[in-house]
């Protein structure tokens, strides 16, 4: 995975825990929650997503595993919202693949009952 850098044509303003985002380029605004700011924040393209996890595992008093799921959440709603330079690509992971797999099951077989 790259190092994931923000834009730099964004404007913010503390907002409660979080962060508030406007997006010059598309005129749009953001609310990130505290875990996502942190992560957006540093976000500078040199530090890297086990940095990154590894900050969030401090800040927030997480486990490894709960601060890379966490990060993972972060990065990609930053990336839907455009407020990356570079778009974060992960190997598939074949645990989250067989979740969504069993999770589309449990729904079909919900929805046959």
């Amino acid at each position: 995975m790259k190092n994931p850098q923000s834009i730099a044509e964004a404007r913010t303003v503390a907002v409660g825990d979080g962060l508030g985002v406007y997006d010059v380029r598309h005129g749009t605004t953001f609310v990130l929650n505290a875990t996502t700011a942190l992560v957006w924040q540093h976000c500078d393209g040199k530090t890297t997503p086990q940095q990154l996890a590894m900050l969030l595992r401090h800040k927030f008093n997480l486990t490894d595993q709960q601060s890379e799921k966490l990060l993972e959440l972060a990065l990609d709603e930053l990336a839907k919202a455009n407020l990356l330079q570079t778009s974060v690509v992960r190997p598939p992971d074949p645990e989250r693949r067989r979740f969504f797999k069993t999770l589309a099951t449990a729904g079909l077989s919900l929805a046959l009952l």
